[in-house]
């Protein structure tokens, strides 16, 4: 089933694939990261990105989702449609310069733009952030700025100042009288939406935050960039696409019942299942990343409607054993923990999943050096109506290690 590699993107297409696509390579250059929804960063201080950490810095190859300069007299509508107290104040620097600041503090959000709309969860987000030295005399806790669905609705805070929201970036109590620049990479995660069942809208939201009894109006913005992250793969680490006409020993080492099939409508060979299991029925090669994010692409087909969003439908999940720890990241009960893709019945229509996924050794009893791929027909009944095809693993990077 020939295709081109995307991401988070379902495409609805026939046929069979013969060989895996060509990687698309590139250098893989380590910033400062963690095991968070922080993806990168670099040093705020430096005035330009330094020569050997490009993945940290923004690129011409990012796609941009959103911008404001704060340039005009006034914040402009047609950009921020929801304003509790933000407003254009004249840069503390420069005169001839208009930043966004804020009147009083606020919590939930202060000033929300238009929503934009995004094929992928990853954003890169830079901002210039300017912060009084009177802040902290004065209780002033700090600038924020989120996601949000709607004013806010459900949200998420990605800046912050305030030490208990661990997965935010921390931005400083007090610039010294500088501007500092920001910028990085974040998963937006949003508590209570699923991006998978509705389209991604997302609003930014800034504000300024105070302690009981602080005066706000010290937090700065400037420059406001939302990208969509660039994303590439570094290599295939596996690939079936069923035509031998067997499950191969060396791809595929342990093995319940699953079997290679001829497909009923379109020709070539394809997984299926001669039973329902738990905890994995096929279980591929080992592979590794060093990067730690892996984009698992396959083609799957339902032909019989699941009684219950438990029963009859496929997984596809990653191991680092027999299953050993592992989590299923794909599955046709989109509440079961780990979850991230909903599987639905298809008919007799294939269709392509393709989803990026963090493996973290905290996640997998602190060990991620060897994994495998596990895939399954879940339920206790209808067994053998779920296939798939094309099945590819491949380790990705971010942002300019793409160019």
């Amino acid at each position: 089933m020939r295709f081109s590699l995307v991401w988070f993107v379902l495409v609805l297409t026939n046929g069979v694939q013969s060989s895996p696509p060509d990687p698309i390579t590139s250098a893989y250059i380590q910033c400062s990261s963690q095991e968070s929804n922080l993806l990168v960063q670099y040093n705020p201080d430096l005035d330009a990105c330094p020569e050997d950490g490009k993945r940290c810095c923004p690129c011409d190859n990012e796609t941009i989702l959103f911008a404001d300069k704060f340039g005009d007299e006034e914040l402009q509508s047609t950009k921020w449609p929801s304003i509790y107290s933000g407003r254009i104040v004249q840069d503390p620097l420069n005169a001839d310069n208009g930043v966004l600041g804020f009147s009083s503090c606020k919590w939930g959000g202060d000033t929300f733009s238009v929503p934009f709309s995004s094929n992928t969860e990853y954003y890169r987000v830079d901002f210039d952030y300017y912060m009084t030295s009177a802040a902290r005399v004065e209780k002033s806790d700090s600038g924020w700025m989120g996601f949000s669905i709607e004013l806010p609705g459900s949200h998420t805070w990605i800046v912050t100042g305030y030490q208990p929201y661990s997965h935010s970036f921390k931005v400083a109590g007090s610039t010294d009288g500088k501007w500092k620049h920001y910028s990085f990479l974040y998963r937006v995660q949003l508590p209570g939406y699923n991006w998978l069942k509705n389209p991604s809208h997302l609003r930014v939201m800034l504000e300024e935050t105070g302690r009981s009894g602080s005066t706000c109006g010290h937090a700065l913005f400037d420059n406001v960039v939302i990208r969509e992250a660039k994303v590439c793969s570094k290599g295939v680490l596996f690939y079936d696409d069923f035509e031998s006409g067997a499950l191969s020993p060396q791809l595929w080492p342990k093995i319940k019942s699953g079997e290679v099939t001829d497909d009923s409508c379109g020709g070539g060979k394809i997984l299926s299942f001669g039973g329902c299991q738990s905890g994995g029925d096929v279980y591929s090669a080992t592979f590794s990343c060093s990067t730690g994010y892996y984009r698992v692409t396959f083609d799957y087909k339902q032909t019989v409607a699941a009684d219950s969003p438990y029963n009859d439908g496929g997984f596809v999940g990653i191991a680092n054993g027999l299953p050993g720890h592992h989590r299923w990241y794909f599955g046709s009960n989109p509440d079961f923990p780990g979850v991230q893709h909903n599987l639905v019945y298809t008919g007799d229509q294939w269709r392509r999943y393709s989803r990026i996924v963090q493996v973290t050794p905290s996640s997998f009893g602190g060990s991620t050096d060897v994994l495998r791929l596990i895939v399954e027909q879940f339920g206790n009944k209808n067994c053998g109506t779920v296939f798939f095809d094309n099945i590819l693993v491949e380790c990705v990077a971010f942002g300019c290690d793409c160019l």
